[in-house]
């Protein structure tokens, strides 16, 4: 990818937020101001992991990504 992580986890979460909102009033469940205010912290934590991913797949080669996931079941053993 020619973009970096973090412009392609803030693309994504500007086009989610949008969307997530047209899908709470189609289900007749109303976002209140208590309810933005609970998901605001989990929402910052989600954002940051999404752009901490991005960057490490971007950063990562195709050698070690194959090899930590091959790695996996070991380290779960």
């Amino acid at each position: 990818m020619h973009v970096s992580g973090f412009t392609t986890a803030l693309f994504r979460m500007w086009i989610g937020a949008p969307v997530m909102f047209v899908l709470a009033r189609m289900l007749s469940r109303p976002l209140t101001w208590n309810v933005l205010r609970l998901c605001i912290l989990p929402g910052v934590f989600f954002g940051g992991s999404m752009m901490m991913g991005f960057q490490a797949v971007h950063g990562t080669s195709i050698a070690n990504a194959t090899l930590i996931g091959s790695l996996t079941p070991a380290l779960l053993l």
